[in-house]
């Protein structure tokens, strides 16, 4: 649970948000970036039951919690956007991998892999 209190920031999905430049490295792309579609608020206020957030939004005390929707870190943020990144590559991945008997092996190494994991 994140100790929330006036000031604190936190971070909202926004799926109007759209950015098809990063502003980091300047590259341009096709999609809008997902991760840019977070919008950064701030607690400004608070009553008995909510959170005001610097755009005068009331978000209720308790359903204010992580979620699918709401990060409390940029940090989080960044490592959901490099999950999706590796979810991306490892379908890719399966899709380019023909069921031919020339792949039994990487099939093989794939599936130790998933094997070892599961036990963890």
């Amino acid at each position: 649970m994140v100790n929330l209190m006036i000031g604190k920031k936190f971070y909202i999905y926004d799926q109007n948000n759209r950015v098809y430049v990063n502003p980091e490295t300047g590259k341009k792309s096709q999609s809008p970036i997902w991760k840019y579609y977070w919008v950064e608020k701030e607690i400004v206020g608070e009553t008995k039951i909510s959170w005001i957030d610097n755009r005068d939004r009331k978000w209720k005390k308790k359903d204010f919690k992580e979620s699918i929707l709401l990060l409390f870190s940029k940090e989080s943020i960044e490592k959901i956007s490099q999950i999706k990144k590796i979810k991306s590559k490892m379908r890719n991945l399966f899709q380019s991998l023909d069921e031919i008997p020339q792949n039994y092996e990487k099939f093989k190494q794939i599936e130790e892999l998933i094997s070892s994991l599961e036990k963890v």
